[in-house]
């Protein structure tokens, strides 16, 4: 008998805290390693809403875009300049883990600047929120 029937996979994310989503503070914190990250929007309460959530194979450089003038996302280009955002991420290296995380981030928050709906595998993936 197959010990994994009936059993799903557990993805666990260790998140960093949040940071200011800048270019000096990216390079300062973040790797050159795979994992998935969120980007916040400060509230005027003081909380924080996430407005996108992503994956990538390289961290720093995905976050890097994200900050740059070619950023395609429209919504999130215009956030990230017109807001006090933050930024959250968690190394995971593989593949279909960060597919997981990136679907469960993405179910949990349902970000306003995401444009299309991550398909990874419906693992459990905890935690999904970060200090």
């Amino acid at each position: 008998m197959n010990p994994m029937i009936g059993t799903r996979r557990t993805v666990n994310l260790a998140w960093q805290r949040y940071l200011p989503f800048s270019l000096a503070i990216v390079q300062a914190h973040a790797p050159v390693q795979a994992g998935v990250c969120k980007i916040a929007v400060k509230l005027v309460n003081g909380q924080r809403r996430v407005v996108y959530v992503g994956q990538a194979a390289d961290l720093d450089s995905r976050l890097k875009d994200h900050l740059g003038e070619w950023e395609c996302n429209l919504d999130l280009y215009n956030l990230v300049r017109q807001y006090q955002c933050s930024f959250a991420l968690a190394l995971v290296p593989l593949q279909a883990d960060r597919d997981a995380a990136e679907r469960a981030l993405y179910l949990n928050f349902r970000p306003q600047c995401n444009t299309q709906v991550p398909t990874g595998p419906a693992y459990l993936v905890t935690p999904l929120t970060s200090a």
